[in-house]
């Protein structure tokens, strides 16, 4: 979470708006081949891991996990290929692109999906820790301005292919070797399918607007656009951690047959969700106007405005991970879960065109928003019948009372102060403290269970 919030400053400033929406444009393109080489595998890998967890059979496992194994290799082979047709094209930024192909060779090499299935997170983030710790010193030591491009992005793909690949000699502990001819592959095929179109469509509309602005518009646009991104996926990670760490838990509930505590964990984790998302969004939209030109350098003033409608999106995610990630994939409703994505697809569809051509950058960025709006009424709508909406919007209006309260008091301290690490300390300290209180008044549900928690 931190790397990308000491990075971003420094990188948008070195490499200017112009090289940095160069990297964003040629770094969204390459995601349409690392969604093919992905396959879908992580999430099916992950949720199939639990499942075998749940048998506590070593050999079972591996043999799950070869398989999945050789199974995205076939695929990233594939989008190898289909990227080196494409360069027969005559491609923007060639070179660059090739570079960037490193991003296609990490899919086959990042097993991070067993780790998840087992809920071995700590492997996970003592990897990542020393890996970004290894890439931002590699940042700072050798992009110095915007002709290191090609450094910076060699940097960001290398780093990720280095992280992966340490993983892999902690394997001899977990699985074990099976022979060729006990393995599968393709029988996994159809489910990764299945899970692959939600992927595609999730992907189409959260990086055919960065594409289409570089187009329609400028590089630049594109750039402001995954600037912002950038910021708002960092918070929200905050919160869709919970659905990384409850996915393969209520999996492997699901595959006891324990379905009401599959629920119960739904109804915990939205409230919990809602309870953290809806003030980072007020919180969010509060400060960006002067936050985003301040730390990303002049030049991103537009960043501020376009955060400020994103903000939403760190709601909305929230909320369609708990249903989605959480209750949809764990029971095995995939297609319900692909449905509901599609609709998203379908919106943005519609309205991305025309609205990059009324409102440009802010248009993309509606867009969006929109777009995972209709996915996550979808998914209310599915599970309508199978769960208490009343319930699960219990606390919302005291969630929103206080972070509605809180982005008053901030925003009119924003306003008034001039920008700086210490005043923005001071807005986030006080936009902490007028949460809290109004929720001490408010007394949701979530009080209690903290107290019950922190006396057990």
């Amino acid at each position: 979470m931190l790397f990308p919030l000491i990075t971003t400053p420094y990188v948008t400033r070195v490499l200017t708006n112009e090289g940095y929406g160069i990297y964003s444009y040629t770094f969204t393109n390459i995601q349409y081949f690392v969604l093919i080489a992905g396959l879908g595998i992580t999430i099916y890998g992950n949720r199939e891991i639990a499942y075998s967890a749940g048998e506590k059979n070593k050999y079972y496992i591996s043999r799950v996990f070869w398989e999945i194994v050789i199974l995205k290799f076939i695929s990233t082979l594939i989008a190898i290929i289909l990227f080196l047709i494409l360069l027969l094209f005559n491609v923007r930024y060639k070179l660059l692109m090739c570079v960037q192909v490193l991003n296609i060779l990490n899919v086959a090499f990042d097993i991070s999906w067993l780790y998840m299935g087992l809920e071995k997170f700590s492997i996970i983030v003592f990897r990542n820790t020393l890996i970004k710790l290894f890439s931002l010193a590699l940042i700072f030591l050798f992009v110095k301005n915007q002709d290191d491009l090609l450094i910076y992005i060699l940097i960001m793909a290398g780093s990720l292919l280095g992280g992966n690949l340490t993983l892999w000699p902690q394997l001899k502990s977990i699985v074990e070797i099976v022979p060729v001819r006990k393995l599968h592959p393709l029988r996994h095929l159809r489910a990764s399918l299945l899970l692959f179109l939600p992927q595609v469509a999730i992907q189409f509309y959260m990086q055919i607007n960065k594409t289409a602005l570089g187009i329609m518009i400028s590089p630049k646009d594109s750039g402001y656009y995954y600037s912002s991104d950038t910021i708002i996926k960092v918070l929200l990670s905050v919160v869709t951690a919970t659905g990384t760490v409850m996915l393969p838990h209520a999996s492997k509930a699901f595959s006891e047959g324990k379905v009401e505590q599959v629920k119960k964990m739904l109804y915990h984790s939205f409230d919990f969700v809602s309870f953290i998302s809806i003030p980072m969004a007020f919180g969010v939209a509060a400060v960006s106007l002067k936050m985003a030109p301040w730390f990303l350098g002049r030049g991103y003033s537009a960043v501020g405005k376009v955060m400020m409608i994103e903000s939403i999106i760190i709601v909305l995610d929230a909320w369609g991970n708990v249903i989605g990630e959480q209750y949809l994939l764990p029971i095995k409703q995939t297609r319900k879960y692909t449905n509901a994505i599609i609709m998203g697809t379908i919106t943005n569809l519609i309205i991305f065109y025309p609205f990059i051509k009324l409102w440009g950058l802010f248009g993309a960025m509606i867009s969006y928003c929109l777009s995972e709006l209709a996915v996550f009424v979808y998914q209310l709508l599915i599970v309508r019948n199978s769960f208490n909406l009343g319930k699960i919007f219990y606390n919302f209006k005291k969630y929103f009372i206080s972070g509605l309260l809180m982005f008053v008091i901030v925003f009119y301290i924003n306003s008034i102060l001039d920008m700086s690490f210490l005043s923005l300390s001071i807005e986030v300290l006080v936009g902490i403290l007028c949460y809290i209180l109004a929720i001490l008044c408010l007394k949701p549900i979530i009080l209690i269970m903290v107290t019950k928690y922190l006396k057990r």
